[in-house]
């Protein structure tokens, strides 16, 4: 890999904070090549299931919230004007894929030997994954290229489901990103390559801070791949805490912070940070 550009397969959900998290990747000055994207999608018992299981640990809350965020993020990126007219605000992941002539399979078993034999076949060098909504597992992570992934939490701590909520909710004054290797089946252990790190802002709301941190994470993929491929060494990723779905108390935690979860205005307020750094 030294001297060129790392083959890159691309593993994710493809929705709107996905697109914003990689919207550098598929320019031409990359330092990266994307070979290929697997686009992991939810069949509709699998969600389902998801809605069940949060719904007996307590976080029914949270799951209109997950869908919120989703949603508003597309709104105000419709809203978002730009000085520069070069690049969007956060281009489709899979239109990208089409524009640019890269192989692109829908999934909805990630684990699975046909998912596993297309992205052997790409013969890339990484894997990178971003927000996928799955869990890999063993004879997946055996059987493919190194797979580095971005979690939205200062690793080690706050691994899980909601890394942002969760630290916003301890009171914390930085809350951050962690792109970290992924080695076995446990949740967000495997070193770390890359981290960043931004200052809580007293008032906003989590989707404010949400957007302005996937705002933030393009750089820090492209340093995570440079930094593996280059051989320089990485964070440990131990101890720390590990939270499944946020319940009642969490909440209210949360709103003694003095903060929400989302407001309408939020909308127009993080065209800002929508813009930043194109």
């Amino acid at each position: 890999m030294p001297g060129s550009s790392p083959r890159i397969v691309l593993i994710s959900s493809c929705d709107r904070l996905a697109a914003l998290a990689c919207r550098h990747l598929f320019r031409p000055n990359s330092p990266m090549k994307i070979v290929g994207l697997v686009r992991t999608l939810l069949p509709l018992k699998t969600q389902a299931t998801l809605v069940r299981s949060a719904i007996r640990a307590g976080a029914f809350f949270y799951l209109p919230f997950m869908f919120l965020e989703e949603h508003a993020t597309a709104v105000a990126l419709r809203l978002a004007t730009c000085s520069s007219t070069e690049h969007p605000p956060a281009p489709d992941i899979v239109t990208e894929c089409s524009r640019l002539g890269i192989p692109v399979r829908d999934v909805t078993r990630i684990n699975d030997q046909e998912s596993v034999g297309f992205i052997r076949h790409l013969q890339a060098d990484l894997c990178l994954s971003v927000r996928p909504s799955v869990i890999f597992r063993t004879r997946m992570i055996d059987a493919v290229p190194p797979i580095l992934n971005f979690h939205a939490s200062l690793l080690p701590d706050y691994r899980g489901i909601g890394g942002i909520f969760q630290t916003l909710a301890s009171g914390s004054k930085q809350y951050g990103f962690s792109i970290h290797e992924i080695r076995n089946e446990e949740i967000d252990r495997g070193p770390i390559h890359t981290q960043c790190t931004l200052d809580v802002q007293p008032g906003q709301t989590l989707f404010q801070h949400t957007v302005r941190l996937y705002s933030r994470v393009s750089p820090a993929l492209i340093d995570a791949v440079e930094r593996y491929t280059s051989g320089k060494q990485a964070k440990t990723n131990e101890g720390g805490s590990y939270f499944s779905w946020p319940v009642r108390k969490d909440l209210a935690r949360f709103h003694a912070t003095g903060r929400r979860l989302f407001l309408p205005t939020d909308i127009k307020r993080v065209v800002p940070d929508l813009c930043q750094g194109l």
